[in-house]
Protein backbone atom coordinates (compact mmCIF):
# COMPACT_ATOMS: atom_id res chain seq x y z
CA UNK A 1 0.00 0.00 0.00
CA UNK A 2 1.21 3.49 -0.85
CA UNK A 3 2.18 5.83 1.95
CA UNK A 4 0.07 8.68 0.55
CA UNK A 5 -3.35 8.64 -1.09
CA UNK A 6 -2.53 11.74 -3.16
CA UNK A 7 0.74 13.15 -4.46
CA UNK A 8 0.89 16.52 -6.19
CA UNK A 9 3.47 17.74 -8.69
CA UNK A 10 3.36 21.52 -8.89
CA UNK A 11 2.11 23.45 -5.88
CA UNK A 12 0.48 26.55 -7.38
CA UNK A 13 -2.80 28.26 -6.50
CA UNK A 14 -4.99 25.55 -8.02
CA UNK A 15 -3.22 22.73 -6.17
CA UNK A 16 -3.34 24.68 -2.90
CA UNK A 17 -7.09 25.21 -3.35
CA UNK A 18 -7.59 21.49 -3.94
CA UNK A 19 -5.67 20.60 -0.78
CA UNK A 20 -7.61 23.10 1.33
CA UNK A 21 -10.90 21.90 -0.14
CA UNK A 22 -10.31 18.20 0.52
CA UNK A 23 -8.97 18.91 4.00
CA UNK A 24 -11.81 21.26 4.99
CA UNK A 25 -14.34 18.70 3.68
CA UNK A 26 -12.59 15.91 5.64
CA UNK A 27 -12.31 13.95 2.41
CA UNK A 28 -8.56 13.58 2.98
CA UNK A 29 -6.25 14.47 5.81
CA UNK A 30 -3.21 16.52 4.79
CA UNK A 31 -1.11 13.69 6.25
CA UNK A 32 -2.42 11.60 3.34
CA UNK A 33 -1.01 14.09 0.80
CA UNK A 34 2.53 14.80 -0.35
CA UNK A 35 3.85 17.19 -2.98
CA UNK A 36 6.84 18.27 -5.02
CA UNK A 37 7.68 21.67 -6.47
CA UNK A 38 10.87 23.10 -7.93
CA UNK A 39 10.31 26.43 -6.13
CA UNK A 40 11.84 26.19 -2.65
CA UNK A 41 9.80 29.14 -1.42
CA UNK A 42 6.57 27.37 -2.41
CA UNK A 43 7.81 24.19 -0.76
CA UNK A 44 8.43 25.93 2.56
CA UNK A 45 5.17 27.89 2.41
CA UNK A 46 3.01 24.87 1.53
CA UNK A 47 4.69 22.62 4.10
CA UNK A 48 3.98 25.14 6.85
CA UNK A 49 0.55 26.45 5.87
CA UNK A 50 -0.98 23.22 4.59
CA UNK A 51 0.93 20.84 6.88
CA UNK A 52 1.90 18.43 4.10
CA UNK A 53 5.03 16.41 3.51
CA UNK A 54 7.25 17.55 0.66
CA UNK A 55 9.09 15.13 -1.63
CA UNK A 56 12.65 15.50 -2.85
CA UNK A 57 11.79 14.79 -6.51
CA UNK A 58 9.11 13.53 -8.92
CA UNK A 59 10.27 9.94 -8.45
CA UNK A 60 9.44 10.05 -4.75
CA UNK A 61 5.92 11.32 -5.49
CA UNK A 62 5.18 8.38 -7.80
CA UNK A 63 6.77 5.83 -5.48
CA UNK A 64 4.88 7.11 -2.44
CA UNK A 65 1.45 8.02 -3.83
CA UNK A 66 -1.53 6.17 -5.26
CA UNK A 67 -3.13 9.12 -7.10
CA UNK A 68 -0.67 11.58 -8.67
CA UNK A 69 -1.95 15.02 -9.64
CA UNK A 70 -0.11 16.99 -12.33
CA UNK A 71 -0.76 20.63 -11.42
CA UNK A 72 2.08 22.56 -13.04
CA UNK A 73 1.91 24.77 -16.15
CA UNK A 74 1.22 22.80 -19.38
CA UNK A 75 4.24 24.38 -21.08
CA UNK A 76 6.47 22.66 -18.49
CA UNK A 77 5.23 19.19 -19.41
CA UNK A 78 7.93 18.38 -21.96
CA UNK A 79 10.74 18.78 -19.43
CA UNK A 80 8.92 16.45 -17.01
CA UNK A 81 7.59 13.90 -19.50
CA UNK A 82 10.56 11.54 -19.41
CA UNK A 83 10.41 11.36 -15.61
CA UNK A 84 6.65 10.73 -15.66
CA UNK A 85 7.18 7.91 -18.17
CA UNK A 86 10.02 6.40 -16.10
CA UNK A 87 8.44 6.54 -12.65
CA UNK A 88 4.73 5.91 -13.34
CA UNK A 89 3.73 2.39 -12.27
CA UNK A 90 0.74 1.11 -14.25
CA UNK A 91 -0.17 -1.30 -11.44
CA UNK A 92 -0.14 1.16 -8.55
CA UNK A 93 -0.44 4.74 -9.84
CA UNK A 94 -3.46 6.66 -11.12
CA UNK A 95 -2.66 9.89 -12.97
CA UNK A 96 -4.81 12.99 -12.49
CA UNK A 97 -4.07 15.86 -14.86
CA UNK A 98 -5.40 19.43 -14.77
CA UNK A 99 -3.05 20.50 -17.58
CA UNK A 100 -5.13 22.49 -20.08
CA UNK A 101 -4.98 21.21 -23.65
CA UNK A 102 -3.19 17.93 -22.83
CA UNK A 103 -5.28 14.92 -23.94
CA UNK A 104 -5.45 11.53 -22.30
CA UNK A 105 -3.91 9.91 -25.39
CA UNK A 106 -0.71 11.92 -24.82
CA UNK A 107 -0.17 10.17 -21.48
CA UNK A 108 -1.22 6.77 -22.84
CA UNK A 109 1.42 7.13 -25.58
CA UNK A 110 3.96 8.48 -23.11
CA UNK A 111 3.47 5.81 -20.45
CA UNK A 112 1.36 2.87 -21.63
CA UNK A 113 -2.09 2.06 -22.96
CA UNK A 114 -2.61 0.30 -19.62
CA UNK A 115 -2.03 3.52 -17.65
CA UNK A 116 -4.94 4.82 -15.60
CA UNK A 117 -5.54 8.44 -16.63
CA UNK A 118 -8.07 11.03 -15.45
CA UNK A 119 -8.28 14.44 -17.13
CA UNK A 120 -9.86 17.37 -15.29
CA UNK A 121 -10.56 20.95 -16.33
CA UNK A 122 -11.29 23.06 -13.23
CA UNK A 123 -11.85 26.82 -13.38
CA UNK A 124 -10.69 29.75 -11.25
CA UNK A 125 -13.60 29.84 -8.74
CA UNK A 126 -12.31 26.57 -7.25
CA UNK A 127 -10.07 28.94 -5.29
CA UNK A 128 -13.15 29.76 -3.18
CA UNK A 129 -14.79 26.31 -3.50
CA UNK A 130 -17.24 27.62 -6.10
CA UNK A 131 -15.66 26.20 -9.23
CA UNK A 132 -16.82 23.78 -11.92
CA UNK A 133 -14.57 20.85 -12.84
CA UNK A 134 -15.14 18.76 -15.98
CA UNK A 135 -13.81 15.22 -15.55
CA UNK A 136 -12.98 12.57 -18.17
CA UNK A 137 -11.66 9.04 -17.66
CA UNK A 138 -9.84 6.58 -19.85
CA UNK A 139 -11.09 3.00 -20.09
CA UNK A 140 -8.67 1.71 -17.42
CA UNK A 141 -10.26 3.66 -14.55
CA UNK A 142 -12.37 1.61 -12.13
CA UNK A 143 -15.68 2.78 -10.64
CA UNK A 144 -14.04 3.38 -7.24
CA UNK A 145 -11.29 5.46 -8.85
CA UNK A 146 -13.91 7.49 -10.73
CA UNK A 147 -15.74 8.01 -7.46
CA UNK A 148 -12.54 9.24 -5.78
CA UNK A 149 -11.89 11.86 -8.48
CA UNK A 150 -15.49 13.08 -8.52
CA UNK A 151 -15.61 13.42 -4.73
CA UNK A 152 -12.17 15.03 -4.58
CA UNK A 153 -13.06 17.78 -7.05
CA UNK A 154 -16.52 18.03 -5.53
CA UNK A 155 -14.76 19.44 -2.47
CA UNK A 156 -13.96 22.62 -4.43
CA UNK A 157 -17.23 23.12 -6.29
CA UNK A 158 -19.42 21.32 -8.79
CA UNK A 159 -18.32 18.48 -11.07
CA UNK A 160 -19.49 17.22 -14.44
CA UNK A 161 -18.37 13.99 -16.10
CA UNK A 162 -17.95 14.41 -19.85
CA UNK A 163 -16.65 12.56 -22.88
CA UNK A 164 -13.04 13.66 -23.36
CA UNK A 165 -13.70 14.88 -26.90
CA UNK A 166 -15.44 17.90 -25.33
CA UNK A 167 -12.59 18.86 -22.98
CA UNK A 168 -11.18 21.57 -25.28
CA UNK A 169 -14.68 23.02 -25.60
CA UNK A 170 -14.91 23.04 -21.80
CA UNK A 171 -11.79 25.22 -21.73
CA UNK A 172 -13.65 27.83 -23.80
CA UNK A 173 -16.98 27.47 -21.98
CA UNK A 174 -15.82 27.09 -18.39
CA UNK A 175 -12.06 27.15 -17.92
CA UNK A 176 -11.57 30.55 -19.55
CA UNK A 177 -15.03 32.04 -18.97
CA UNK A 178 -14.41 33.62 -15.53
CA UNK A 179 -12.10 36.06 -17.31
CA UNK A 180 -14.91 36.93 -19.74
CA UNK A 181 -17.21 37.77 -16.85
CA UNK A 182 -14.51 39.78 -15.09
CA UNK A 183 -13.97 41.84 -18.24
CA UNK A 184 -17.68 42.58 -18.65
CA UNK A 185 -17.91 43.57 -14.97
CA UNK A 186 -14.85 45.79 -15.38
CA UNK A 187 -16.44 47.66 -18.27
CA UNK A 188 -19.67 48.11 -16.32
CA UNK A 189 -17.85 49.35 -13.22
CA UNK A 190 -15.74 51.70 -15.35
CA UNK A 191 -18.95 53.12 -16.84
CA UNK A 192 -20.34 53.75 -13.37
CA UNK A 193 -17.14 55.49 -12.27
CA UNK A 194 -17.16 57.62 -15.43
CA UNK A 195 -20.70 58.73 -14.59
CA UNK A 196 -19.64 59.77 -11.09
CA UNK A 197 -20.34 56.83 -8.79
CA UNK A 198 -17.76 55.61 -6.27
CA UNK A 199 -15.68 52.62 -7.48
CA UNK A 200 -16.41 50.49 -4.40
CA UNK A 201 -20.14 51.06 -4.72
CA UNK A 202 -20.09 50.43 -8.49
CA UNK A 203 -18.28 47.15 -7.95
CA UNK A 204 -20.74 46.08 -5.25
CA UNK A 205 -23.70 46.81 -7.53
CA UNK A 206 -22.24 45.03 -10.56
CA UNK A 207 -20.77 41.94 -8.87
CA UNK A 208 -23.82 41.54 -6.65
CA UNK A 209 -26.02 41.59 -9.74
CA UNK A 210 -23.83 39.03 -11.51
CA UNK A 211 -23.79 36.62 -8.56
CA UNK A 212 -27.53 36.95 -7.94
CA UNK A 213 -28.34 36.50 -11.63
CA UNK A 214 -26.26 33.32 -11.76
CA UNK A 215 -28.06 31.90 -8.75
CA UNK A 216 -31.43 32.75 -10.29
CA UNK A 217 -30.48 30.92 -13.48
CA UNK A 218 -29.40 27.91 -11.47
CA UNK A 219 -32.37 27.78 -9.12
CA UNK A 220 -35.35 29.15 -11.06
CA UNK A 221 -35.00 27.86 -14.62
CA UNK A 222 -32.81 27.23 -17.62
CA UNK A 223 -34.82 29.15 -20.23
CA UNK A 224 -32.55 32.12 -20.89
CA UNK A 225 -35.06 33.97 -23.07
CA UNK A 226 -37.73 33.67 -20.40
CA UNK A 227 -35.34 35.05 -17.76
CA UNK A 228 -34.42 37.96 -20.03
CA UNK A 229 -38.09 38.82 -20.62
CA UNK A 230 -38.69 38.89 -16.85
CA UNK A 231 -36.16 41.72 -16.52
CA UNK A 232 -36.76 43.58 -19.81
CA UNK A 233 -40.05 45.45 -19.57
CA UNK A 234 -41.57 46.64 -22.84
CA UNK A 235 -40.27 50.10 -23.64
CA UNK A 236 -38.02 50.13 -20.57
CA UNK A 237 -34.32 50.71 -19.94
CA UNK A 238 -33.26 47.06 -20.18
CA UNK A 239 -34.93 46.68 -23.55
CA UNK A 240 -32.92 49.64 -24.86
CA UNK A 241 -29.66 48.09 -23.62
CA UNK A 242 -30.55 44.76 -25.23
CA UNK A 243 -31.33 46.50 -28.52
CA UNK A 244 -27.86 48.07 -28.41
CA UNK A 245 -26.27 44.66 -27.82
CA UNK A 246 -28.15 43.27 -30.81
CA UNK A 247 -27.27 46.24 -33.04
CA UNK A 248 -23.57 45.85 -32.21
CA UNK A 249 -23.79 42.07 -32.75
CA UNK A 250 -22.82 40.96 -29.26
CA UNK A 251 -23.63 37.36 -30.23
CA UNK A 252 -21.02 37.42 -32.98
CA UNK A 253 -18.45 39.04 -30.68
CA UNK A 254 -18.96 36.29 -28.08
CA UNK A 255 -18.96 33.50 -30.68
CA UNK A 256 -15.72 34.83 -32.16
CA UNK A 257 -14.07 34.98 -28.73
CA UNK A 258 -15.14 31.44 -27.87
CA UNK A 259 -13.92 30.14 -31.25
CA UNK A 260 -10.56 31.82 -30.58
CA UNK A 261 -10.25 30.10 -27.19
CA UNK A 262 -11.26 26.74 -28.68
CA UNK A 263 -8.80 27.11 -31.56
CA UNK A 264 -5.98 27.87 -29.11
CA UNK A 265 -6.83 24.78 -27.05
CA UNK A 266 -6.44 22.59 -30.15
CA UNK A 267 -3.21 24.40 -31.10
CA UNK A 268 -1.81 23.54 -27.65
CA UNK A 269 -2.81 19.92 -28.14
CA UNK A 270 -1.29 19.76 -31.63
CA UNK A 271 2.01 21.27 -30.43
CA UNK A 272 2.78 18.27 -28.20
Amino acid sequence: MKKYKLGIIGMGNMASAIVRGVADSFFLNTKDICFYDTDNEKVQKSSLSLKMDSCSDIREVFLSSEFVLLAFKPQNLKESSSMIASYFNTDSNILLSILAGIPIKYFEELISEKAKIIRIMPNAPVLINKGVSAISFNSNISSSQKDFAIKMFGCIGKTVVIDEKYQNLVIALSGSSPAYFYLICKYMVDFGIKKGIDKKLAKKLVTGSMIGSGEMLENIGDDFNEMIVKVASKGGTTEKALESFKKNDLKEIINDAMESALKRAYEMEDSL
